[in-house]
């Protein structure tokens, strides 16, 4: 073989050492990417010990939704403390509302919450979701404490009101981030479960403790224990 031809016969050879060279490390990168998606796979299998982790978060950060729950029981059981057609063993100086102000004071949340959806998507796109339900937080307490502290029916609609713009504020941003993280068949339960627990809780803490609004400031022991289990 002339000098030439040995020497293109070796530059063949070694172009293609390199070339298998390569293809071996394709190789090696996409044995990696099988192994992974097989042990993620894995993890995300309908275990108990894999889904147990993801049950307890979403039940975490779902509680949220409870104070949804109570704000819209927490109307069924004022009215009928308030209605003053209504014998119900009150003493004098209690607060009394007609059936008009009974009638805000039941629908009046339900007015408000798409204006706190709204803000809550603006305010979301601000300052991140963490912070959002933060800041839910303030109003729902001020709210809460307000209705607390009523001594006219005035101050009591206006306490619903603010309580009704924190109750789309903040827990349904949760939603958002418990879809990116929980498997689907555990969405929709854990999302609805804790808003029927906050109507089941909050009427039977009423049964238990009784309605009373009388007091300094328009509110006694039972009625703080309520806001306070209302706001937590």
């Amino acid at each position: 073989m002339d000098p030439i031809g040995a020497s293109c016969f070796s530059l063949h050879i070694e172009e293609n050492n390199r070339a298998i060279i390569e293809e071996r490390k394709q190789d090696r990168k996409f044995s990696e990417i099988i192994v992974s998606c097989r042990s993620l796979s894995h993890y995300e299998g309908r275990t108990f010990k894999t889904l147990l982790p993801q049950i307890l978060a979403a039940f975490i950060a779902a509680g949220y939704h409870i104070v949804v729950g109570i704000s819209l029981a927490y109307s069924a059981i004022l009215i009928p403390a308030l209605d003053r057609n209504v014998t119900n063993g009150t003493d004098d100086g209690e607060i009394t509302a007609t059936k008009t102000e009974c009638s805000w004071i039941a629908s009046v949340l339900v007015i408000i919450i798409p204006l706190g959806a709204l803000s809550g998507g603006v305010i979301m796109d601000q300052v991140g979701r963490l912070n959002t339900l933060k800041l839910a937080a303030i109003p729902s307490v001020l709210g809460w404490s307000l209705i607390a502290a009523a001594t006219n029916v005035p101050m009591i609609i206006f306490g619903r009101l603010i309580v009704g713009f924190a109750s789309d504020t903040g827990p349904y941003r949760i939603y958002s981030n418990m879809d990116n993280r929980l498997i689907p068949i555990f969405q929709s339960p854990v999302n609805r479960c804790y808003r029927s627990t906050g109507h089941s809780a909050f009427s039977v803490h009423n049964e238990e403790t009784g309605y009373e609004h009388t007091g300094p400031y328009g509110c006694n022991t039972n009625m703080r224990n309520k806001i306070c289990f209302g706001s937590c």
